[in-house]
């Protein structure tokens, strides 16, 4: 979906379902399953060459594990407002304005699918864990160790960094 910005002369209010295909589209990319209740409410203003947006984003997110490789249910409820400014970045930021949320643009449209792909990555966490109790899987055999303990022989590993204990450094004395 594309806004075209010069047609945009009040404010835009648009909720949103999955039943939009543009919308679904962004879900199957990402390859993020949606389990439950699906809301997304946008409202988008022009202010010169200036677009606030504010956004609500609530639903669960079927995402997989990254201990044990179960899929688990992770609730999001993201309030996001990214803002985006037509124009050139300037070159000359200073560290102060770094810490702005602002998108630089060029052209006469802001494509919502890119920019909804970006909000639902930053409210996914980058490395799931269904439990913080999560023991994950045996890297020799697979087995989930939530469920059952393996059979695999436990080799007793050392640190490289031992090697360091025994090391001696001599100081040097100053004529």
């Amino acid at each position: 979906m594309k806004i075209k910005l010069h047609e945009l002369s009040k404010p835009l209010e648009l909720s949103l379902t999955l039943r939009d295909g543009w919308l679904r589209a962004v879900f199957t990319q990402l390859k993020t399953e949606i389990k439950g209740p699906f809301s997304l409410f946008l409202k988008i203003e022009k202010d010169k060459d200036v677009i606030f947006m504010e956004g609500h984003l609530k639903t669960t997110f079927v995402l997989t594990c990254s201990r044990c490789t179960n899929d688990m249910d992770y609730p999001v409820d993201e309030f996001f407002k990214p803002m985006f400014i037509r124009g050139r970045e300037p070159r000359d930021l200073q560290i102060s304005d770094l810490s702005s949320d602002a998108t630089y643009f060029q052209s006469d449209e802001l494509d919502m699918s890119e920019i909804l792909h970006e909000q639902i990555v930053l409210a996914a966490p980058y490395q799931p864990v269904c439990s913080l109790q999560c023991k994950g899987i045996c890297p020799q055999c697979g087995q989930d160790l939530n469920v059952g303990s393996c059979q695999c022989k436990k080799e007793e590993t050392q640190s490289h960094f031992l090697k360091l204990k025994t090391l001696r450094v001599e100081k040097k004395r100053r004529r």
